[in-house]
């Protein structure tokens, strides 16, 4: 982090910092916690990114019709497997979905997937009525 500070502010270039990105953010804070190397500069771009995961939807790209298909399955408890079955395709082609979501919500598993999905709107809690 230092290294990559050391370059950006020398030349003050904060375009590759500024993308919303939570786990950057943290890990800008934690550099001026830790180091406190270019503390205006990181100020600086502290204050144009996301500061909460939530605020990180902004930059999702879209999901197809087919991904979305699989997304709403993402908070059951549904294996790939069912998951295929329910949609009439192959669990590889769930896979390469999965894979496809988790790229374009820049994510690594289903429980991210879903809290990302849901702070987008793409995802809601449905209640069962009694």
């Amino acid at each position: 982090m230092a290294e990559a500070l050391n370059l950006a502010a020398s030349d003050d270039v904060a375009l590759p910092l500024v993308r919303p990105n939570y786990q950057l953010a943290m890990a800008l804070r934690r550099h001026l916690d830790l180091v406190g190397t270019h503390r205006e500069f990181v100020e600086r771009a502290l204050a144009t990114i996301a500061t909460d995961p939530e605020e990180e939807v902004r930059t999702l790209l879209p999901l197809t019709e087919r991904e979305r298909a699989v997304l709403f399955y993402l908070p059951t408890m549904a294996s790939n497997a069912e998951i295929a079955s329910a949609l009439c395709v192959s669990e590889n082609t769930i896979k390469q979905h999965l894979k496809s979501i988790y790229r374009k919500l820049s994510v690594g598993s289903r429980r991210e997937a879903v809290r990302v999905a849901r702070a987008a709107g793409l995802l809601y809690d449905v209640g069962v009525s009694g």
